[in-house]
């Protein structure tokens, strides 16, 4: 993998794999509730969004691991009550809600997925490829490989928009640390609005910022989701700043 690839890879199997050791623990669930919400119209038990939406509150240390092992309980047995097309994204909400306390379970593949934090990398992929590779949706004849191509683009897309460039090290100037450009960032965070990123690129602008990739990705059209590595970065270093001082 080059940096070069990196940015026009349609292969996001390749790309996660990329990822392993090289990627946090927090971006690779940030990347799996990002799967779920881009599919969140066919959740359609209340149990599984609750699971992703526990999920991204675990994410922001808002709820205990216990919390997070009960939603995955739920919407494991949710999803395993099903064996039609419902199956794939219910699983794949329960995947995205794993915790350390959950048990060891058989993913897509009859491959046993080991529930300790070490295996957030095997839960998160298993989480994606449900939604690419849908082993209980119907397979029209002739359209089936067009669709899985297109979902891997999507995927291959979202996970730049989550993980950014794996190759490139950021800093954030202390300059741009202003309570403008944490108060969106926190927005943006807490409910995401795509009016928010231009917006919080003319004000990191206005602090002096001139990195041309994070105001560019800023000011693109996306779509970006919750876990956005511009926004998420800006959160987390406004944070550090205000700490810090």
């Amino acid at each position: 993998m080059t940096p070069t690839i990196w940015e026009v890879n349609t292969d996001p199997g390749w790309m996660l794999s990329f990822l392993r050791n090289r990627c946090s623990a927090r971006k690779l669930r940030q990347f799996a509730c990002a799967c779920c919400r881009e599919n969140w119209s066919e959740l359609s038990d209340p149990t599984s969004r609750a699971a992703v939406e526990a999920a991204e509150r675990f994410i922001d240390d808002q709820i205990l691991s216990e919390e997070l092992e009960l939603a995955w309980r739920h919407a494991a047995r949710i999803a395993f009550q099903y064996d039609d097309e419902r199956a794939d994204p219910a699983m794949a909400a329960a995947y995205a809600a794993y915790s350390h306390f959950s048990p060891h379970i058989r993913g897509i593949s009859n491959i046993w997925i080991s529930a300790s934090e070490e295996g957030i990398f095997e839960w998160t992929r298993a989480c994606m490829t449900l939604f690419i590779e849908r082993p209980h949706s119907p397979r029209p004849i002739g359209s089936y490989h067009a669709q899985q191509e297109m979902r891997r683009r999507t995927y291959a897309d979202l996970l730049r928009e989550v993980i950014g460039n794996p190759f490139r090290t950021m800093k954030f100037a202390s300059d741009w640390s202003h309570d403008s450009v944490a108060q969106l960032a926190q927005a943006y965070h807490h409910q995401p609005d795509a009016s928010i990123p231009p917006i919080l690129a003319d004000a990191l602008m206005e602090r002096g910022c001139d990195d041309a990739e994070l105001l560019d990705h800023l000011r693109s059209p996306g779509p970006h989701v919750k876990g956005c590595w511009a926004m998420d970065w800006i959160l987390e270093s406004t944070r550090s700043a205000k700490e810090s001082h």
